[in-house]
């Protein structure tokens, strides 16, 4: 592959996790360990180290994003529904539809506005990678007329059309990128509010709430917030290898603290970044 990259993404059914661990694990990927759970994660990283020192990551995901709200937009069934095929890699292979690939490109480009992109370690904030938004302005360039109706339409469906018209803007000032004016005015036109616009355009501390209140029912709740404050006893033991088996109680406090502390100083460095 020509596109430079960090790692691969890949969407199953939330089903097939099980059956796609056993694979990766048969391959010889291991398993990131990280705090996991049926709200607090929708995603798993393996990685296979090579013998010449390189090394492939997947970054397997069962729902489009670790966010609440946005993970509602599109379901892996309806992503699968109109999957194109890529007999090129393999005969099985298939990517998302050129309509799917673009709204998720202009939304992928917005959560990177307060969730950073990490470059050895070194946290990164802002959507507007070149990277990103050539991705937006090649799929553009390859749209058909039926395609932009389509992508207008589940815009609009989905509350993505002021996201989309920032990534298309931002895709112009840099790539020239040509977008059809229709397109553009059907984006611009005003309506009713749109969560996902209000969710990724917010802060930090309003995502968090956003997604919070996203989740249904109240024992759901309960469960996310159990996830967040108590991982399992696995992942804390691996985070602290060198603790004794009694301080676990402790070991969870020693987290929570420094979780706050660490995202005080996300915080001011996100805020020292944009001044």
């Amino acid at each position: 592959m020509l596109r430079a990259r960090g790692d691969t993404d890949l969407i199953v059914a939330p089903e097939s996790r099980g059956a796609v661990d056993t694979t990766l694990t048969a391959l010889g990927f291991i398993r990131d360990m990280a705090v996991s759970g049926d709200f607090v994660s929708y995603q798993a990283c393996y990685t296979r180290e090579e013998d010449d020192d390189e090394a492939h990551t997947l970054d397997l995901h069962w729902r489009v994003s670790n966010s609440e709200l946005l993970a509602q937009l599109f379901t892996y069934d309806e992503l699968h529904r109109h999957a194109q095929a890529l007999p090129k890699l393999c005969p099985q292979a298939l990517a998302a539809s050129p309509v799917h690939a673009l709204l998720l490109a202009c939304m992928h480009r917005a959560t990177h506005k307060q969730n950073p992109m990490y470059v050895q370690g070194v946290a990164h904030y802002g959507g507007d990678r070149l990277i990103w938004l050539y991705d937006i302005h090649l799929l553009a360039n390859s749209f058909t007329a039926a395609q932009w109706d389509e992508f207008s339409r589940l815009a609009k469906v989905k509350g993505l059309r002021a996201v989309c018209l920032e990534g298309f803007e931002n895709a112009h000032t840099r790539f020239h990128t040509k977008f059809p004016d229709a397109v553009v005015a059907a984006l611009a036109r005003r309506g009713i509010a749109e969560p996902a616009a209000s969710y990724l355009g917010g802060s930090r501390l309003r995502q968090q709430w956003m997604d919070f209140c996203a989740i249904a029912g109240g024992r759901n709740k309960l469960r996310f917030l159990h996830e967040s404050v108590f991982p399992s006893e696995t992942y804390m033991r691996h985070k602290y290898p060198d603790a004794r088996v009694g301080w676990l109680p402790w070991l969870y406090l020693r987290r929570a603290v420094g979780g706050v502390a660490k995202k005080l100083r996300a915080s001011r460095s996100h805020l020292q970044g944009r001044l």
